[in-house]
């Protein structure tokens, strides 16, 4: 009796000893990839600075090299108690966009533009009407600008007339995953406003390998769903599956994400912020795939985002509208 009740004790002093072996892990995880991510922050800055001294493009290599090496070690040595894995290019790509960001900021007076997310932005301008719409686009700071609190895109008025705004992101970037996240009610948008955020490429009619995420009713303001991914042409069966999406003034952190690959698009929206990662099945609102003949192959497409009037008509409310954009985020 005495040897069974020493065997259940021992037992669960074994248990217990795995249980905090595991939290210990759990803890050194996370405390070492946010050591190595501090680590590499500070080696691309240190690499800039020696680029600027020397005149010479910044050697990034041996960070990177140290990044990911450091950082597959912190994951295989917690195992499945790390509380992330599979992050390693997510977290580079937020960095590499950090330093650049800051980098710019510290090369003085910026060119014409925006900075946001790490990298430049064209403001788009137009006193007449233009695509998309047609609308006018405005570049004035007061309807399109960058602060702590991201980007924000305005339809406002201006002595009785109606103007939109657009960005244009001056690279090029091709397949890889793009992450976008919003903060605003894009679910109660005026039926007559469109949010997209999506690739374009000027040269390339006539679908301009355009690939959308849209939030809106299309001037229909009992339409059930307020939102859509497409592929152009949005005519073509299967190019065009829209969606709802719910929110509250508690809850409007909405996270999107296009994959993009050789002869496929993945779409996805997701309640909250996320990186590509450390997607939550549990809080994805809709999801899509597209593997016809009309995914585009990379060009000169650029990521765009704007806030819009279908057909250039006021909004039905009569109110001004605004959407920010806290990130953008590219992952190759």
């Amino acid at each position: 009796m005495i040897g069974r009740m020493l065997l259940a004790v021992g037992v669960a002093l074994a248990m217990a000893d795995r249980a905090v072996d595991a939290l210990d892990l759990t803890a050194r995880c996370e405390a070492d990839k946010n050591r190595i991510a501090g680590r590499y922050l500070a080696c691309r800055h240190d690499a800039i600075a020696k680029g600027i001294r020397g005149s010479d493009l910044p050697d990034f290599s041996r960070c990177a090299s140290a990044f990911a090496r450091r950082w597959q070690a912190a994951e295989a040595k917690a195992g499945p108690a790390c509380p992330t894995v599979g992050d390693e290019a997510a977290i580079k790509a937020m960095f590499d966009q950090s330093a650049s960001a800051t980098a710019g900021l510290l090369e003085g007076p910026p060119a014409p533009g925006l900075l946001f997310a790490g990298y430049r932005w064209i403001v788009k301008q137009a006193d007449f009407p233009v695509g998309p719409g047609p609308n006018r686009f405005s570049d004035r700071p007061g309807d399109v600008w960058v602060d702590a609190g991201g980007l924000h895109l305005t339809i406002a008025q201006q002595s009785g007339v109606w103007w939109s705004t657009e960005v244009i992101l001056d690279a090029n970037l091709g397949y890889g995953t793009y992450v976008f996240h919003t903060e605003s009610r894009i679910d109660t948008l005026d039926a007559n406003a469109v949010l997209g955020l999506f690739t374009w490429d000027d040269l390339a009619p006539p679908y301009y390998r355009e690939i959308d995420f849209e939030f809106t009713r299309w001037g229909n303001p009992a339409d059930f769903n307020n939102a859509q991914y497409v592929v152009q042409p949005y005519g073509t069966s299967g190019n065009l599956v829209r969606f709802r999406i719910d929110l509250t003034d508690q809850d409007k952190k909405v996270t999107h994400v296009l994959v993009w690959s050789r002869g496929q698009v993945k779409m996805s929206t997701y309640h909250g912020h996320h990186l590509p990662g450390a997607l939550p099945p549990s809080q994805r609102i809709s999801s899509w795939t597209n593997n016809g003949p009309q995914v585009p192959d990379p060009g000169a497409e650029n990521v765009r985002m704007n806030l819009w009037l279908v057909n250039g008509f006021p909004p039905l409310n009569g109110q001004p509208a605004e959407v920010a954009i806290t990130n953008f985020l590219f992952v190759p």
